[in-house]
C-alpha cells in the first residue's frame, strides 16, 4: 500500500479486465509516492527524467529507458522538473509474466534490476493499442518483454566471471556506456570516453561489450549513427552533408561510403 503520495499534472488509467493488468500515461512536474510493490511493473519514460530507489537504492531512468520493478520490493519514486516529464507504468500480474517465462526459458531470478533501453518495438504506438484493448496490449507486451530478458540472460551467460551477481553488474556498466553511446550519436567518441562512462579499462569493457552484444562497441556506435542516417534521410528535408554532421562525420565522402555499406 501507498504510504505518502504527492502529485502535480495528470495520470490517466487504462485497466485490463482479463490480465488483472493497468497502464498509466503520466504527465507530471512533480510527483512522490512510497509503497511495496504488489505485481510486477515496468517504468519507462518518454520525455525527462525520472528518479527511484528500490529497496535502498538509487535509479536514474532517462527519457527511452525503462526500469523493472518485482513484486515484494519497496519502492520510492520522485519526479522534480521545471518542464513536463512524461512516462508510462505498466503494471502486470506474476502468473502473467511466468508463463511467458516457461515458454521462453526465461529465468525469472536474473531479471535485471536497473535502467535499460528496449530493443523490441511494443512501446512505440503503445497509447493507440492501450486506448483500443488494454488486455491484449498487456499480453503483447509481457510476451515481448520475456522475448527480450531471455536473449538477454543468453547473452549474459557469454560474459566472463564466475559469479552470476558480478554478470549482472558488468551488464548494468556496459548498458550505462551503450546508451552513452545512443545518447552522442552526432559525436565522434573514443573508446577510451565510451569506457569510461562504465568505469572500465577500455580492454575489460571492449571485451565485456563485445561478450554480451556479440559485436564491438565502435561497430555498434556505426551501426547506430547509420540507423540514425537512414532515419533523417527518410525525411527527405536534409542535405547528405547536414546528415554527416549530425551523425557526428567530417568527412562526406566517408560517410556516404559507410552509409552505402550499411545500405547493402
Amino acid at each position: 500500500m501507498s504510504e505518502d503520495i504527492i502529485q502535480k499534472g495528470d495520470i490517466r488509467n487504462f485497466y485490463g479486465k482479463k490480465t488483472g493488468g493497468k497502464v498509466n500515461y503520466s504527465s507530471l512536474t512533480h510527483y512522490y509516492s512510497k509503497n511495496i510493490a504488489d505485481s510486477y511493473s515496468i517504468k519507462y519514460v518518454l520525455k525527462g527524467n525520472e528518479e527511484y530507489i528500490i529497496d535502498g537504492k538509487k535509479h536514474k531512468v532517462r527519457k527511452k529507458q525503462f526500469l523493472l520493478v518485482k513484486p515484494g520490493q519497496e519502492v520510492e519514486t520522485f519526479i522534480e522538473d521545471k518542464g513536463v516529464v512524461e512516462g508510462m507504468c505498466i503494471y502486470f500480474p506474476s502468473d502473467l509474466l511466468e508463463k511467458e517465462a516457461l515458454k521462453y526459458n526465461l529465468d525469472l531470478y536474473l531479471l535485471p534490476e536497473f535502467p535499460l533501453l528496449p530493443a523490441y518495438s511494443l512501446l512505440n504506438d503503445s497509447l493507440e493499442k492501450t486506448i483500443v484493448d488494454p488486455d491484449m496490449f498487456l499480453e503483447r507486451f509481457v510476451e515481448g518483454l520475456a522475448q527480450f530478458m531471455a536473449k538477454n540472460n543468453c547473452s549474459l551467460k557469454a560474459i566472463n566471471a564466475e559469479k552470476t551477481t558480478t554478470k549482472l553488474d558488468l551488464w548494468e556498466k556496459i548498458e550505462k556506456a551503450r546508451y552513452y553511446m545512443i545518447e552522442n550519436l552526432d559525436k565522434n567518441l573514443l573508446l577510451d570516453n565510451i569506457a569510461s562512462q562504465a568505469c572500465m579499462s577500455a580492454y575489460h569493457f571492449q571485451r565485456t561489450f563485445k561478450a554480451f552484444n556479440a559485436i564491438s562497441p565502435s561497430a555498434y556506435f556505426l551501426r547506430q549513427k547509420m540507423k540514425k542516417a537512414k532515419s533523417l534521410q527518410s525525411e527527405e528535408k536534409f542535405k547528405l552533408k547536414d546528415i554527416a554532421h549530425q551523425c557526428g562525420f567530417d568527412d562526406v565522402k566517408y560517410f556516404r561510403k559507410c552509409l552505402k555499406k550499411y545500405n547493402n
